[in-house]
């Protein structure tokens, strides 16, 4: 509430400049009064002392901040800072032995103060306006800075929900397959592959909406698509999966090594297939390698599916200097090495 309060008194322009006006005359007020009831004499010359002060603090606001101090001109802002100092404490005397007696006839007021005494007030003036008007900037500053990082972060939030989207249909399609081809045999292992889907389905829609998850859950769903490609195929050495857990705590994105298993399943030979995964303290390990099907030329990121297009962006999104991602790709081999680092 207080910060929405201090954003609502700094788009009011107005109202600032009244309430720094309105204390700067009651100070002064008390500070001229000769005694503690204050006298109509009081006032007026406190009006009158005011005047300098606003032209000197109105040309330095208007002229001096946006044209000299904004623009880096340093030197020139205090060289003219200084002359509009000096014009300052040359009007104050000229309002009292002159302009006092036009104005407010029958007061006869006269200029107590020494150019020394005035320079101190106009500088006071001069200093309190710049600070202000500086630090009026800066917080101005922050706040873009504050909208702009969540700006990023709710873009980031929607790309990475986009890339998932992307995902989620391609898994499923994929495992739809497979039930399909295991449900037309009438092999005893459809129910336990409806489960094993149904948990990875879970996992999905409930889990994956977290920015984070543990590496042990993720590795349960991806122990879950294998075993569902294992079911279309009767050898159990089709694919070797290896892994070596020094953390089993560590906190990865989730989804994260579902469209390299996809790949090498879609363009390898099955029984080449190598998954290994590997932990250290802070660091990840995740490497895929297949021998291509009928030795297939390159195939160029573009031809790798939505999967590994989506997964090097988001790697650039979510790990950012903290990943490497190499690819193998030639006639018969494609492998593909991530490192995550830092995490």
């Amino acid at each position: 509430m207080i910060q929405s309060i201090v954003q609502w008194l700094l788009r009011n322009r107005a109202l600032q400049h009244v309430l720094f006006w309105s204390l700067s005359f009651y100070i002064l007020l008390r500070f001229f009064a000769y005694s503690e009831e204050i006298a109509t004499s009081d006032v007026v010359y406190t009006a009158l002392f005011h005047i300098s002060l606003l032209v000197v603090v109105y040309i330095n606001l208007l002229i001096l901040i946006p044209y000299l101090l904004r623009n880096g001109k340093y030197l020139l802002y205090i060289l003219i800072l200084a002359i509009i100092l000096i014009f300052g404490i040359w009007l104050n005397e000229l309002t009292f032995n002159n302009l006092g007696d036009w104005l407010f006839p029958g007061f006869y007021f006269i200029s107590y103060y020494e150019w020394k005494d005035l320079s101190q007030f106009m500088l006071v003036y001069l200093s309190s306006s710049t600070l202000l008007k500086l630090s009026k900037a800066w917080f101005w500053l922050q706040e873009a800075e504050r909208r702009l990082e969540q700006l990023q972060s709710e873009k980031k939030e929607a790309e990475l929900s986009a890339l998932k989207a992307q995902l989620d249909p391609h898994f499923l399609f994929n495992s739809l397959n497979s039930l399909y081809s295991l449900a037309l045999d009438g092999d005893v292992r459809t129910p336990a592959a409806i489960l094993k889907l149904s948990d990875s389905m879970r996992y999905m829609l409930y889990e994956c909406n977290a920015p984070q998850v543990s590496l042990a859950k993720e590795l349960a769903y991806l122990q879950n698509y294998l075993d569902l490609q294992e079911l279309r195929n009767s050898k159990v050495d089709s694919f070797q999966f290896e892994t070596n857990i020094y953390n089993n705590k560590l906190q990865i994105a989730p989804l994260l090594f579902i469209p390299f298993v996809e790949n090498a399943f879609k363009h390898g030979e099955r029984n080449s297939i190598r998954i290994q995964l590997i932990t250290k303290e802070k660091e990840l390990l995740f490497s895929v390698e297949n021998h291509k099907k009928n030795k297939q030329p390159e195939l160029h990121e573009h031809h790798n599916g939505i999967g590994l297009q989506n997964i090097r962006r988001r790697l650039e999104l979510l790990y950012p200097e903290k990943y490497q991602l190499k690819l193998v790709d030639n006639e018969s081999i494609f492998h593909i090495h991530l490192k995550l680092y830092d995490i």
